[in-house]
């Protein structure tokens, strides 16, 4: 019988592959899932997935990140400070989450 997964499935197989850094092959055995169906999903969010640029709008000429190591970014209502030592898809995450894909 097959099983059916959810899109929070996939979404923690890319994550551990992101954090761990180890192949996308050993993520999914460890999580159960077929390679094949692993790099399936990996093959669709490619395709399904365009490159997203943002506007970057500086506030102020004066850059106070430089003393702090974060940057804040602003979409819509909502302020969210970067580290740099951040994860980069769950920051691409979250932008989506707060201003729709694009």
């Amino acid at each position: 019988m097959r099983r059916l997964y959810t899109e929070v499935d996939r979404d923690r197989l890319f994550a551990e592959v992101s954090r761990s850094g180890q192949s996308l092959a050993q993520c999914a055995k460890r999580q159960g899932i077929s390679v094949s169906t692993a790099h399936a999903w990996s093959h669709a969010r490619r395709a399904g997935r365009g490159v997203t640029f943002a506007r970057v709008v500086p506030e102020s000429e004066e850059v106070s990140s430089a003393s702090t190591g974060t940057v804040t970014l602003r979409v819509g209502q909502v302020q969210v400070d970067v580290r740099r030592d951040f994860d980069a898809a769950l920051l691409r995450a979250v932008v989506e989450a707060l201003g729709g894909k694009q």
